[in-house]
C-alpha cells in the first residue's frame, strides 16, 4: 500500500510534524465536524488515545487538502489505517494522504459528490442485471440502494469494520487490495459479491429489517 500510494514521496513533501504545526488553521466547522466522528469512531485498543490520534490525523489531512470538503466517514478511514500501521500516526496519515492523491478515491468527493451519484446508478443497473428479483423487491420495500451503498463506498467499507467487535480484517485487507489495484470497479464487485452471498435471506426480510 505504501508503494502503491507512493507514502515516502508524500511523506518528503508534507512531514507530519511539520503539518501537525501548522494544522490550527484549520477551518472551526470543520474542526467541529471531526471532533464529533471522532467520538464515534470504535478502537480495539488504546480507545482515548487513539481518538486522539485519529483526531490530528484528519485535522492534518483536511488542512493539506483544503479543497475536499470533510465528509462524515472518513474517520473510519482514518481509524482503519491507524490500526493496520500498529498504530504509527505517522504512517497512517501518509496512506491517508496518498489514498486521496494517489488514487480515484477522492473522485467521489469532488463537484458536490455528483459521482458518487452516478454509481448508486451503476449499482442499481448491476443488481437489475444480475439479480433481477432483488432489485424488485428493493423497490418493493422502498429501499434505495443509496441507503446501504453509500457508506461502503465513502469508506471504503471501513464502517463495517467499526461495528463487528472481533471483526476479522482479512477480507477488509483484500477488498483494500483490490481497490487500490484497480479502483472503483473492485467496489462494485465486492458490493455484488456480499449481496449475491446473502440473496435468500434478503428476499426473506422486510423494511427496517432488510435494510440492516
Amino acid at each position: 500500500w505504501k508503494s502503491i500510494l507512493r507514502c515516502h514521496d508524500i511523506s518528503q513533501k508534507y512531514p507530519y510534524v511539520n503539518i501537525l504545526e501548522r494544522c490550527s488553521k484549520v477551518e472551526e466547522k470543520k474542526n467541529n465536524i471531526i471532533d464529533l466522528d471522532v467520538k464515534r469512531t470504535t478502537l480495539k485498543d488504546n480507545q482515548e488515545e487513539g481518538r486522539a490520534a485519529i483526531t490530528r490525523i484528519l485535522k492534518a489531512f483536511v488542512f493539506i487538502e483544503e479543497k475536499l470538503d470533510y465528509c462524515q466517514g472518513m474517520n473510519y478511514i482514518a481509524a482503519f489505517l491507524y490500526q493496520i500501521t500498529q498504530f504509527k500516526e505517522d504512517e497512517a496519515f501518509y496512506l491517508l494522504l496518498g489514498l486521496s492523491k494517489n488514487s480515484n478515491f477522492k473522485d467521489i468527493f469532488i463537484d458536490d459528490m455528483q459521482k458518487l451519484k452516478i454509481f448508486f446508478y451503476i449499482l442499481r443497473r448491476l443488481i437489475f442485471l444480475y439479480m433481477p428479483e432483488l432489485i424488485t423487491y428493493f423497490n418493493s420495500n422502498s429501499v434505495n440502494v443509496r441507503y446501504f451503498a453509500s457508506p461502503w463506498m465513502i469508506t471504503l467499507f471501513t464502517n463495517f469494520y467499526q461495528y463487528h467487535d472481533g471483526y476479522d480484517s482479512k477480507i477488509l485487507v483484500q477488498i483494500w487490495d483490490d481497490f487500490l489495484l484497480h479502483g472503483w470497479k473492485s467496489i462494485f464487485s465486492s458490493i455484488l459479491a456480499l449481496i449475491k452471498y446473502n440473496y435468500d435471506k434478503l428476499l426473506n426480510l422486510k423494511g427496517d429489517e432488510l435494510l440492516t
